[in-house]
């Protein structure tokens, strides 16, 4: 039996899965194990809405040993498993995320494998475990609700939230996945980014802010009348890896900073390039000659 209920030890430390049934309590009621010792939790009906599993453990678990081969979610008449995503909210919980919606009248089950080992001790879980649910009412969205707006820097990708807040017609909120359009943030600016729900026709929208990054910030100018040249200097954002004055490439001094030395004509204006490792073009700045 699951007696890492009574002593704790890490072999048999399944606590609960998903709707807060805590194993200790089905101690008390039926225990049921399949032929190949996997405990088998009561069924439960849930309905279509239901993307998100709460898995927790008596002691800490390994974080690197969850995988889409040690806790997966499959659907019971094909067999397969579907895509899932995991957040690690403590040492002890794991919630396991539905990329998909779940479908009217089928079958799914949350499998825990024996590949689940301990942080502690390193041991693997002796008792893998399942729990099924049957999905017997179908939810239907009447509004999807607002998602808060997300801001990022020019040039880097937003992080958008795999789920919308929904408002189902018989009045009760949930929530649901969602898969988002690509959004260019090579320009600032307020861009509008269309969703559509998983596995439905409805779509939804987010407002992600990009703001400019200055990539090109202070310029200094050290003009050698002897030679007649200049001593351009330049202090750079940390992400720049390379900087060029009218296409020709700066030295770089380090700490962010980029030199050269040049011939420039008084008024003239002339154009600073910065690039980042993979020299894409992040930015530019014109800068007229003054002295």
């Amino acid at each position: 039996m699951f007696n890492g209920i009574v002593n704790f030890n890490w072999r048999n430390v399944l606590k609960k899965i998903s709707v807060g049934i805590p194993l200790v309590m089905l101690l008390m009621t039926s225990m049921v194990y399949a032929a190949d010792n996997t405990q088998v939790l009561p069924n439960q009906n849930i309905s279509t809405s239901k993307i998100s599993w709460s898995i927790s453990f008596w002691s800490e678990y390994d974080k690197t040993s969850i995988n889409s081969g040690t806790l997966y979610l499959i659907q019971d008449s094909t067999g397969a498993k579907l895509s899932c995503t995991y957040n690690f909210i403590d040492d002890t919980t794991v919630i396991m995320n539905s990329v998909n919606r779940l479908k009217m009248g089928g079958i799914y089950s949350v499998i825990v494998t024996s590949g689940v080992k301990s942080a502690d001790t390193g041991e693997y879980l002796s008792v893998p475990a399942k729990k099924t649910y049957t999905v017997t009412e179908n939810l239907v969205i009447d509004t999807v609700l607002a998602s808060d707006d997300v801001s990022v820097l020019q040039n880097n990708q937003p992080v958008l939230p795999s789920t919308v807040d929904v408002l189902y017609k018989d009045g009760s909120i949930g929530k649901e996945p969602v898969t988002w359009a690509s959004v260019s943030t090579s320009t600032a600016g307020l861009k509008k980014i269309t969703g559509r729900i998983n596995g439905l026709t409805i779509t939804t929208s987010i407002n992600v802010n990009v703001t400019a990054v200055e990539y090109v910030k202070d310029i200094s100018l050290e003009y050698y009348s002897l030679l007649g040249i200049y001593s351009v200097n330049v202090q750079a954002e940390s992400s720049v890896s390379r900087m060029s004055l009218n296409g020709v490439d700066m030295y770089y001094n380090g700490n962010d900073s980029f030199q050269l030395n040049t011939l420039l004509t008084k008024g003239s204006t002339v154009t600073f390039n910065a690039y980042d490792s993979s020299n894409k073009l992040l930015g530019f700045k014109k800068y007229t000659v003054q002295q």
